[in-house]
């Protein structure tokens, strides 16, 4: 008994003076305690969360709106009742004004007509190039799960779709092209006569959202089927888009971490230790917004969800 106690204290004193010698030297290279570096995580994380969320607000008002505006004018010139009126000059200019003042944040701006062909489009390169694509070029979006959902909507909704890379003629663009897309039903005496499609450039937004991450961090993002945007694992990036079966998607790779998240309120934040490193995620929703005339009224349910967050080293 006594052995088993000088052993257990000294195994304690070499594991106490072990810590101490650990958080000695992180205090030589961060001078902050243990507390304010949890709190400083905390924060990192939600501000990313923040503003992740407010790139999705912008991105569904932009959609609503244009939808809206086009309704109008549609409506009001009964040119509404016949898809060949939808690439009228008017329509042209407009979609056409918005992407020149959106260069920076948008890829591709779209009007589809009721059956999905593209009627309208301006496509942006570099952030500072546009160019209206037309004849032989445009193309049937019939059978992409945006079209699909929006064409289904009987309240005019604006959905979000997952974060993805863009497909062109049925295959993935490269240079790859991250985006996320906005879509919204325009909606003439309860028909979804046509649709507004906003790209959002997700390259950009990436690079918004890795500034001031640490160094030895790791910005973390995934859709809500736990499928990567950022990995942990670089290489893992795009696991669905690209067919990655190899790679553990956020639910393989900390199931408990995804259900948490899965069921948690926008402001909450979780946490998991995985691979020696902390991870802490949130949850980010996009909002279903009615399209009724020039009103944008928000319900209360959630179109999409994205988990964004940090993986840090262990503290």
């Amino acid at each position: 008994m006594t052995l088993f106690s000088r052993s257990f204290v000294t195994s304690t004193a070499l594991v106490i003076a072990a810590v101490c010698a650990w958080l000695a030297y992180d205090a030589h290279s961060d001078p902050r305690s243990v507390v304010e570096k949890f709190y400083y995580r905390f924060a990192l994380v939600s501000t990313k969360a923040d503003q992740l969320n407010d790139i999705i607000n912008d991105g569904v008002n932009d959609s609503t709106f244009l939808a809206s505006f086009i309704g109008r004018h549609l409506k009001a010139n009964n040119a509404h009742l016949d898809d060949k009126q939808l690439d009228s000059p008017t329509l042209v200019e407009l979609l056409k004004t918005y992407t020149e003042t959106h260069l920076n944040n948008v890829i591709q701006v779209r009007l589809l007509d009721s059956k999905g062909f593209e009627r309208i489009r301006f496509d942006t390169f570099g952030g500072i190039d546009i160019t209206q694509i037309t004849g032989d070029r445009l193309q049937d979006k019939s059978n992409r799960d945006y079209f699909k959902v929006s064409a289904s909507s009987a309240k005019g909704l604006t959905t979000t779709s997952a974060i993805e890379l863009n497909v062109e003629n049925g295959v993935i663009e490269e240079p790859y092209r991250p985006t996320v897309r906005f879509t919204t039903p325009i909606t003439i005496n309860s028909k979804n006569i046509a649709h507004i499609v906003v790209n959002y450039d997700f390259q950009a937004i990436l690079r918004k959202l890795t500034k001031e991450v640490p160094k030895g961090s790791r910005l973390i993002l995934a859709n809500k089927d736990g499928s990567w945007v950022n990995a942990p694992n670089f290489r893992d990036n795009w696991n669905r888009d690209l067919g990655n079966l190899e790679a553990k998607g956020l639910d393989q790779y900390s199931p408990t971490l995804f259900r948490d998240i899965q069921f948690s309120l926008p402001d909450e934040m979780h946490s998991a230790t995985v691979d020696g490193k902390s991870l802490y995620m949130q949850n980010v929703r996009a909002p279903l917004t009615y399209n009724r005339g020039m009103s944008q009224d928000q319900i209360n349910e959630a179109s999409r969800e994205f988990y964004v967050g940090v993986m840090f080293p262990t503290l």
